[in-house]
């Protein structure tokens, strides 16, 4: 676990800079090379267009509902949680109300 802490910094120093859109002289936005070689050459542009096609965003929608489910499962079958969180904030199922009501369309 140290080395894994010591490591940390430098390799999510990499990683962002790997995820880091910019823009090409025709002023469209690129992917670095390396991520576009691992979705078998598909450009920045092609891989937005198949997601959107897809319905990626509804599809993480759902992910963070079911993990907001998974948590409040948890949270019922753990007396220890039953105390948290404090009496002035939201409970559990106030919190997944309002997540539910916020989620998109479709």
């Amino acid at each position: 676990l140290e080395a894994n802490r010591w490591y940390f910094p430098y390799w999510i120093r990499q990683l962002i800079e790997q995820l880091k859109l910019t823009r090409n002289d025709r002023g469209i936005w690129e992917c670095d090379s390396s991520l576009s070689q691992k979705a078998e050459n598909l450009s920045y542009q092609d891989m937005v267009q198949l997601a959107e096609e897809a319905g990626f965003r509804h599809t993480l929608w759902q992910i963070g509902e079911s993990i907001a489910d998974l948590f409040e499962a948890i949270i019922d079958i753990s007396p220890d949680t039953h105390q948290w969180p404090d009496p002035g904030t939201p409970d559990w199922m106030d919190l997944t109300r309002r997540w539910k009501a916020g989620r998109p369309k479709g």
